[in-house]
């Protein structure tokens, strides 16, 4: 499983500290919990969500910002790094790369559903702290936020698919959406008609509605290792 760190929480702690050691985050240790729970895990340290970005606050907007000023974007950047990262983990011994799948928390979760719809070989994925939207209410306009933040730009990408047409890549491959019942982040994502609903339908209409699953967590915005562990049991059965 490789596993995708988000934004980083604490001072002077990498994402790959928050995802493999002992030490509070919403990231809830995900790649050293789910190594214990049997899985082999892999997680990279993301171009500015290293030490660097955890003194500054701010590594990965400047990174961000940098990559766009370049002709390209963040998203865009990790994408090639985690493909590197899961072409080196599938030539591993023990590793059978047709069980391979991919997740993450908060942009984390974005990236890993971005990183399995655009990527074939991912068998699965988890994302959590994070769902995909669809299109703009007419009320939101074409304004863009006055402070982006440029990590999840895509220059361009709304006048030609929103993220929940990058999400229906997945099928028919089996998917995981977790969201805290208090993670004010993605606030109602699993209430009433809308993303959900939007999601489920367009899984269906590709012959895939039973592989697309949405599950919610008792606390706020954090990754939760129980769902995962139980989904990635049976979607990595095979």
């Amino acid at each position: 499983v490789i596993v995708l760190s988000g934004h980083l929480e604490y001072e002077h702690q990498s994402a790959l500290e928050q995802l493999a050691l002992d030490t509070p985050s919403y990231q809830n240790q995900a790649a050293r919990r789910l190594a214990q729970a049997g899985h082999v895990t892999l997680t990279l340290g993301l171009r500015g969500f290293g030490v660097l970005g955890a003194r500054s606050g701010n590594a990965h907007q400047l990174v961000a910002f940098n990559a766009i000023a370049a002709g390209s974007f963040l998203k865009a950047v990790h994408q090639r790094d985690i493909e590197d990262a899961l072409t080196w983990l599938s030539l591993q011994p023990g590793i059978d790369p047709a069980r391979i799948a991919v997740t993450g928390v908060s942009y984390g979760g974005e990236l890993a559903m971005q990183a399995a719809a655009l990527d074939p070989r991912f068998a699965a994925v988890v994302y959590q702290g994070y769902m995909p939207t669809g299109p703009k209410r007419p009320e939101q306009g074409d304004r863009l936020a006055p402070k982006p933040h440029y990590c999840h730009v895509v220059p361009g990408q709304r006048k030609v698919f929103t993220d929940e047409d990058l999400a229906l890549m997945l099928a028919p491959r089996p998917a995981l959406a977790v969201v805290g019942a208090l993670d004010h982040s993605v606030r109602d994502a699993l209430e009433g008609p809308g993303r959900v609903d939007r999601l489920s339908a367009g899984h269906r209409l590709l012959g895939a509605g039973d592989q697309i699953a949405f599950e919610r967590g008792e606390g706020g915005h954090l990754y939760y290792v129980g769902p995962a562990l139980d989904f990635l049991a049976q979607a990595l059965s095979g």
